[in-house]
């Protein structure tokens, strides 16, 4: 249901909404990784094995995967507000459980449960944006949520570590508890009311179709480190099932039932953007899972020193973000994301070469390096993919754009580790030779990445009127909950 466009918010008016959108967005993506370091404390205290330790982290992901299809069909059916304090009592409720939890089938219930709120927000945040905010402008303002996409995955370590040495991880997900909190009440306060949303009929054969596709390839990758055997067949079902769930959306996007509306697909931006994010998701989601590795198992150095070597690179992300912003609403988006593909090809080729001889420093200067690029990245990738679809796709662009990142993150984290397992001298062990033959694979995505870029950059030189957003943009929809 369409209404008329409303005007353009004050920037005071935008701060207040996007405020608690940003902060609960950033919260819920920085707790994917912020168990990393705390798995040797979670096996000691609940008495259980690496493996199965591991799956703290996995369920979240796991259901992460799950959720986040829905999340457009929930924003038509719903609006941004109502779907922001369902997410925020979800996670708080988890972080609850998790925080009181003392068994480890307790923890992971407490992951699931936190994940099903949080798989939503970062579709609310992308939607939020492109309803509210003129194309002149998003590239700026995408900045601020570029933190979250970009930083909040690197900073889970840094955070972790510091915590775990001061309250250890119970008192962590204590203190997520609390924040989850004080966001809720912000957002009570100041985002606006909702219009009424003309109910959308949920499709359940899309809904019983998505739950094995993207469950059973995430479940798939999580098993490669452990066991191969049983990882081929849930991979090879899960893509079996995710065929036969885009069939689905195909046909029920005839009559605008679709689950996930794949039409966004129609725009060259909008795909060449969604390869890329799957590309530097590979490369981002690997770095922050195996560094940590690195760093306490190969360097000797202690979860607070870990933290604190891996906060730069959140740090870079998050002070350089509004500067590419910028920059893409001055210049557009190939002119910020082509040096800046080259950065992270630079980068990752430069993990592939650091003896271990060269310490702590060398390998730090190459993570902070690699975020750099980052940063160039996401702002301008965000703002391209919601530029070139109408108004009414960007829920489903925004549901899109995070499961294409929680998919391509979860599949390099796991790949990844594998690969440095295998290439490790000392078998299980963590070893230089494993991370460079780590490396290595991930420099692949950054060539192919290198390659997209480049391949966006000469079809806006080619078609200069296709890099403008919202070309074929509608009036905003009221589904997008502005």
């Amino acid at each position: 249901m369409s209404h008329p466009a409303q005007p353009a918010p004050t920037p005071a008016e935008l701060r207040k909404v996007l405020l608690p959108l940003v902060g609960g967005a950033f919260l819920v993506v920085l707790n994917e990784t912020i168990l990393n370091v705390a798995v040797p404390s979670i096996m000691r205290d609940l008495d259980v094995s690496a493996n199965t330790a591991q799956w703290a982290t996995s369920a979240y992901m796991l259901t992460m995967a799950t959720a986040i299809p829905a999340s457009g069909f929930l924003l038509r059916r719903m609006g941004a507000r109502r779907l922001f304090v369902i997410a925020m009592v979800l996670f708080s409720v988890g972080a609850l459980m998790a925080a009181l939890s003392h068994t480890f089938a307790l923890l992971v219930t407490a992951r699931v449960v936190q994940a099903c709120g949080a798989a939503v927000m970062m579709p609310v945040l992308m939607a939020t944006v492109a309803s509210m905010v003129p194309p002149e402008r998003r590239g700026t303002v995408m900045g601020t949520a570029t933190v979250v996409v970009g930083a909040a995955p690197a900073l889970g370590p840094a955070t972790s570590g510091f915590g775990l040495s001061l309250v250890g991880w119970h008192g962590v997900f204590w203190i997520a508890l609390g924040v989850a909190l004080l966001i809720l009440l912000l957002g009570l306060r100041s985002l606006p009311p909702q219009a009424e949303h003309e109910p959308v009929p949920i499709d359940w054969w899309s809904v019983a179709l998505s739950v094995p596709a993207f469950g059973g390839i995430v479940l798939g990758l999580s098993l490669i480190e452990t066991d191969v055997t049983a990882a081929i067949p849930c991979l090879a079902a899960g893509l079996l099932v995710l065929a036969a769930f885009v069939l689905r959306q195909l046909r029920t996007a005839r009559t605008g039932r679709a689950y996930l509306d794949l039409r966004t697909f129609r725009s060259t931006g909008f795909t060449t953007a969604i390869a890329a994010i799957a590309a530097t998701s590979v490369i981002l989601f690997a770095t922050v899972s195996i560094v940590p590795l690195l760093m306490q198992n190969v360097l000797g150095v202690s979860t607070a020193a870990t933290g604190l070597a891996m906060l730069p690179g959140g740090a870079m992300i998050a002070i350089l973000s509004p500067v590419t912003g910028r920059l893409h609403d001055r210049y557009g988006a190939p002119r910020v994301i082509l040096p800046a593909s080259c950065v992270v090809l630079a980068a990752t080729v430069a993990f592939t070469r650091i003896p271990e001889s060269a310490g702590l420093v060398a390998f730090s200067a190459a993570f902070i390096a690699l975020h750099i690029g980052f940063a160039g990245l996401f702002t301008p990738l965000m703002a391209l993919a919601l530029g070139s679809v109408s108004r009414e796709h960007q829920p489903d662009a925004g549901a899109t754009f995070s499961t294409t990142q929680q998919l391509f993150g979860a599949a390099g984290a796991a790949g990844l580790i594998a690969v440095m397992q295998s290439m490790s001298t000392h078998g299980d062990e963590v070893t230089v030779r494993g991370v460079h033959g780590a490396f290595a694979v991930a420099a692949c995505s950054a060539a192919a990445l290198l390659a997209i870029t480049v391949w966006i950059t000469l079809h806006a030189r080619r078609n200069p009127a296709s890099d403008e957003p919202d070309s074929r943009a509608e009036p905003v929809e009221s589904a997008a909950g502005a």
